[in-house]
């Protein structure tokens, strides 16, 4: 399923700025192309000797295919979600739910946040996230079936429950990681049906990991089964010249890496080795 597409990759010339004259600017996100596209970025500027200039733009949309039906949820210069003022800029990390539901990050031209994180379904695009600006930036959201999201800036992850206005931190850069040293690039991440979450983290003084989040209160899990001790025994059998052997490792859960090995007993092939 494609729940995002570029609608757009076009070149676009303008006339350039003499050069004696003040700077100006001649394209911002949120302008409209000829077509009537709003463009969401620009790349690879270039000029001739004649002062034209020549430059990549680009569009973004968020796109769902349903039984073959092809639907756009948002784009670039879309209008926001009432009561937000404003217009969609770049948009980039669908998810979607089991239940159908899309959420996607985007930056925003708009006088009340510069990034946020909305939420598509049947019943319209809501804003959940928002973030000011002028310049901000939202890593891809995940998405579970009960609506609950989880989501990353540049140095916090956050649980924002179904319902709830209110996000919870799972973890943030410079915080202690779990077996020693402090995280620092955080995400992605991915939350359950059952709200649980698990993400990918860099870790100073320790190593990469991934890594299942502390809970908060109130947080609706389904309860774990209790894991099964490691048992200190290890036995192991091979046979040796029509004899069965069987050699039994001790080793002490308090003292990680000590281990005494017993002598090996054996008994003729035919007989039981209990």
């Amino acid at each position: 399923m494609r729940a995002r597409g570029a609608l757009l990759a076009a070149v676009l010339v303008a006339q350039a700025v003499p050069a004696a004259a003040a700077p100006r600017i001649l394209l911002r996100s949120g302008d409209a192309a000829a077509d009537g596209l709003h463009l969401d970025g620009f790349r690879l500027p270039a000029a001739s000797s004649a002062g034209q200039v020549a430059l990549l733009a680009t569009t973004s949309g968020i796109l769902r295919e349903d039984g073959g039906v092809l639907s756009v949820i948002a784009k670039t210069g879309d209008p926001l979600p009432a009561p937000l003022a404003g217009a969609f800029g770049s948009l980039s990390g669908a998810a979607i739910a089991d239940g159908g539901a899309i959420a996607f990050a985007a930056t925003l031209d708009s006088p009340s946040a510069g990034a946020g994180i909305f939420v598509a379904s049947p019943g319209g695009v809501v804003a959940r996230v928002l973030e000011p600006g002028p310049v901000a930036s939202i890593d891809r959201p995940a998405l579970n079936q009960a609506g609950d999201l989880i989501y990353g800036t540049a140095s916090r992850l956050s649980f924002l429950a179904s319902g709830s206005d209110t996000p919870v931190l799972v973890a943030r850069r410079g915080a202690a990681a779990p077996g020693g040293g402090t995280f620092q690039r955080i995400g992605p991440a991915v939350v359950n049906n059952h709200g649980l979450v698990a993400f990918a983290a860099n870790v100073r003084g320790g190593r990469a990991a991934s890594t299942p989040g502390t809970p908060p209160p109130g947080w609706p899990l389904r309860p774990r089964r209790a894991r099964r001790a490691r048992s200190p025994v290890r036995a192991t059998a091979h046979s040796m010249g029509g004899m069965t052997c069987r050699s039994t490792t001790v080793s002490s859960p308090s003292l990680p890496g000590s281990a005494v090995r017993l002598p090996p007993a054996c008994s003729s092939a035919t007989s039981r080795v209990v």
